[in-house]
């Protein structure tokens, strides 16, 4: 972020530097150029003085431009899943979700679903798109894929019934 530009009829000469509460990391913001990079500093609010020089007996002029780094949602659309004979459908999305944010399920370019967990039946690349009130998203995606074998008895054991009607016959597979 180019600082100055935050600002308007700003005199040049002036001299930048860090005033947040919680400064900016170490080498994100650079006092000569008036540049903060947001992107290793936490969360926050982040404020920063611009002061021009006077000579006596007039004061400096200061201004403050205050920078507002919202918090990155996180969306976690859960494991990959196989469905089959014996899980027929998934439940996507994990628990590392965002809570308090608007979500998005896609199949493709299909909008599926509008909630952090989406229930499927039928195999594809799920993307989940988590988006907070402030504009900030994230996206994770899942896979769905389908076994249609079906399953294959290795061994089959009968026991006929001993007399009709007697009902002490058996299959075991």
């Amino acid at each position: 972020i180019i600082l100055g530009a935050l600002l308007s009829g700003n005199d040049p000469g002036g001299q930048w530097a860090d005033v947040s509460v919680l400064p900016a990391v170490s080498g994100t913001f650079n006092a000569s150029t008036g540049t903060f990079l947001p992107a290793a500093n936490l969360a926050g609010t982040y404020q920063f003085r611009y002061t021009v020089p006077a000579l006596a007996p007039c004061q400096d002029d200061a201004t403050t431009v205050t920078v507002v780094l919202h918090p990155v949602p996180v969306a976690d659309a859960g494991p990959d899943y196989l469905l089959n004979c014996n899980a027929m459908n998934a439940s996507l999305g994990g628990a590392g979700t965002t809570v308090d944010a608007t979500y998005e399920w896609f199949l493709g370019n299909t909008l599926v679903g509008t909630n952090s967990n989406l229930t499927v039946d039928t195999p594809g690349v799920y993307t989940l798109t988590a988006t907070t009130v402030d504009g900030c998203s994230d996206t994770d995606q899942a896979v769905v894929e389908s076994d249609a074998e079906l399953p294959i008895a290795q061994s089959i054991e009968t026991q006929a019934e001993t007399c009709f009607g007697d009902n002490n016959g058996s299959i075991v597979v």
